[in-house]
């Protein structure tokens, strides 16, 4: 990641990807209708700084499975260490 100057208090940055996530970046922009891929990963990147801040305050997220367990909801990139599919 490169960063650029900033202009009018936001720093602007260069990020490169595998063209796998940039393709699974551009799904997630058409689905939702958003102008960029850039405001795909602004959205994320500020859902995701949320919910570590709660995790640093203690709180936990959890989900039931299909089979009615109780799980945590895995906050880490990467594969989820159990598969609902």
């Amino acid at each position: 990641m490169a960063r650029r100057p900033a202009e009018r208090g936001k720093a602007r940055f260069t990020m490169w990807m595998d063209k796998e996530m940039l393709k699974q970046l551009e799904k997630v922009r058409a689905d939702t209708g958003k102008g960029s891929v850039a405001d795909v990963v602004r959205e994320a990147v500020s859902v995701y700084s949320s919910l570590m801040a709660a995790k640093d305050r203690g709180i936990k997220f959890w989900f039931e499975s299909k089979s009615g367990e109780k799980c945590q909801i895995w906050l880490l990139p990467g594969a989820a260490p159990f598969d609902e599919t």
